[in-house]
């Protein structure tokens, strides 16, 4: 829903509306609630060999890399370069395109 709110005021010209959002989702749903509570699962897999929770921590990596990824893509239009090098650095499937 995010991303198809702000890809359409971006495409409207609401430039700054469509900064709030992605701001607002970062702060306050992706870092204060969502990171942080991945926490527990990645930090749990370190002391553990049960496979419950390796699989928990890894899915968890893989949600935490999927919205990095997606935030990203919505940040370029407005700091391409910081997303850009950003992006350089993050994991991705193989095939994926080496640039935004």
């Amino acid at each position: 829903r995010l991303s198809s709110d702000v890809t359409d005021q971006l495409e409207g010209y609401v430039l700054g509306e469509a900064g709030d959002q992605v701001q607002s989702f970062l702060w306050d749903e992706f870092a204060d609630w969502y990171l942080e509570a991945s926490k527990v699962r990645i930090f749990a897999a370190q002391k553990s060999t049960d496979p419950d929770v390796l699989a928990a921590a890894a899915r968890a990596r893989r949600v935490l890399v999927y919205v990095l990824d997606s935030a990203v893509r919505l940040l370029h239009p407005f700091m391409p370069f910081v997303t850009e090098a950003v992006w350089q650095r993050m994991p991705r499937a193989a095939g994926s395109p080496a640039s935004l």
